[in-house]
């Protein structure tokens, strides 16, 4: 039996457990999800749409997804929601979506419907300026030599340290009116305002801000993918413990709540954040650790960019390697692990024992170790 237009790419048997009303909206979520791809889904910003072949991939995908999470619902829903999403993901890597054998899908398989839930969150950023979407588990097809490559220990301790001196200016008294002038004009185009607009109290609150020694240390220690970052909320900091406790209905990867422990230098520096931050106007109405010059939930996009301005400051080259915001996660496995066990670093990573090899690989300073030990 032939489907309606809104349906295509999908037989009567695939709709069948929808009543008339929940076709009519179904319909109108999905119509708008595939316009977005054939028309803008490859490239948002360039207006570049997918191939036909990948549309029909995705949207057969999308439908796959919505007829489990109706089914684990037990009750219909026409839009996937972030919650959704994160559920999808768990039960993917947990199984609890399997073929129609029974059988478990393979990690591509996995990371291919994984896509289709970011290609949705993608169409509902670009078209409705909903939040960025980031899985709680990605999903590895590639051998990990082809993902993000790791800071080393001294790299970790030099993006600290450049976290506290990035964009800080002089004193304001201490320079003379040329250098002055060359500062007002720098900090012009950092703080977005002009140049005749910038104080003397602008340079004092560069010099002292602990906003970013504290985004980088809670990195470290946290090892935060970016969406960690964007999600992050000031009453989870329990500064006075030592943690970082998020609520199990944040806290996608596990059906309980998150128990982060953080370092003496994170915890000196997010306390003399949050007691900044109250004085600055943007934070007024979010309860967000951190936020943009703009005043906009950091990224990927935004913490790459900063990550690499980080890198200049710290004069850390990259030297052929893939150095993202995602390289702190994997070196804070790398040495976690090399230091204690895979359990260990699994609780800091807040996964499982079994996926550390996915993160942590022997390192060059390890490998080196046994090849000296060796030659003696």
């Amino acid at each position: 039996m032939t489907t309606p237009p809104e349906f295509e790419f999908l037989s009567e048997d695939a709709i069948e457990m929808l009543n008339p009303a929940q076709r009519t909206e179904y319909a109108l979520y999905r119509r708008g999800f595939i316009d977005w791809m054939r028309q803008s889904g490859k490239h948002p910003d360039r207006r570049r749409g997918l191939s036909e072949s990948s549309v029909e991939n995705y949207a057969r995908r999308h439908h796959q997804l919505m007829q489990w999470l109706w089914r684990k619902l037990d009750y219909f829903t026409a839009s996937l929601e972030p919650r959704h999403g994160e559920a999808i993901i768990i039960a993917l890597n947990d199984d609890e979506i399997t073929k129609g054998d029974g059988s478990p899908y393979s990690e591509t398989s996995k990371r291919k419907f994984s896509n289709v839930i970011e290609k949705w969150f993608a169409y509902r950023q670009h078209e409705y300026d909903a939040d960025p979407w980031e899985p709680p588990v990605e999903f590895i097809d590639n051998p990990p030599a082809q993902s993000a490559d790791y800071f080393t220990r001294r790299e970790r301790t030099h993006l600290r340290d450049a976290s506290k001196t990035y964009r800080t200016p002089p004193a304001y008294d201490s320079l003379s009116p040329e250098e002055r002038e060359r500062w007002q004009t720098h900090l012009a185009q950092v703080l977005g305002k002009q140049k005749a607009a910038v104080t003397p109290a602008d340079f004092e609150a560069l010099r002292t801000s602990w906003k970013l020694p504290s985004l980088i240390g809670a990195t470290l220690d946290a090892a935060f993918r970016p969406i960690g970052i964007n999600r992050l909320r000031v009453q989870w900091l329990h500064l006075d413990a030592g943690k970082i406790i998020i609520p199990a209905e944040h806290a996608p990867k596990s059906r309980d709540s998150h128990n982060i422990t953080l370092g003496q230098k994170t915890i000196l520096a997010l306390d003399k954040w949050l007691a900044q931050r109250k004085n600055k106007t943007k934070y007024d109405d979010s309860d967000r650790v951190w936020l943009t010059r703009k005043g906009n939930p950091y990224t990927s996009k935004t913490l790459n960019y900063l990550l690499n301005n980080l890198l200049e400051e710290a004069g850390i080259e990259s030297d052929g390697r893939k150095l993202v915001w995602y390289s702190f996660r994997k070196s804070t496995a790398q040495y976690v692990q090399e230091e204690t066990d895979d359990r260990t670093a699994a609780s800091i990573l807040r996964t499982t024992p079994e996926n550390i090899e996915n993160y942590a690989e022997p390192t060059h300073e390890t490998k080196r170790d046994a090849l000296e030990r060796i030659n003696d």
